[in-house]
């Protein structure tokens, strides 16, 4: 859920990680806005996830999004762009929730710096 004015909103969210065995995920953030064109904008998302697991330690992740974005009509935002991701695993057998296709970085232990991308569709009440 994203709620907010015109140039910058909150980011609340709260779902289920499949890769994670049915995980509990709680996400929490900062987006800004930043006009181009009347039709185009570019989205920027500061981002932190809890990966509940199971175990007393939970997975952690932050991302920073850079996203373009074409508002063809009042309604809708069309998005897409890359993200800048550090993963904090709560153990060896949650490090595996990074895609092996994702470009690694740096790795410190457990924990990766990553790139991922993002695309989607909102609609605007």
């Amino acid at each position: 859920f994203r709620s907010g004015g015109r140039c910058s909103y909150g980011i609340v969210g709260v779902g289920f990680n499949h890769r994670a065995g049915n995980s509990l995920a709680i996400e929490a953030g900062y987006g800004i806005h930043i006009p181009v064109l009347p039709w185009l904008r570019v989205s920027n998302e500061f981002k932190a996830m809890n990966i509940s697991t199971g175990s007393s330690r939970s997975d952690l992740n932050f991302s920073w999004l850079l996203a373009p974005s074409f508002v063809p009509g009042r309604h809708f935002n069309i998005f897409g762009g890359p993200s800048l991701n550090y993963f904090m695993p709560a153990s060896e057998e949650t490090a595996g929730l990074v895609p092996e296709s994702a470009p690694v970085f740096a790795r410190h232990g457990l924990n990766s710096l990553y790139l991922g991308f993002q695309v989607g569709i909102q609609y605007i009440f």
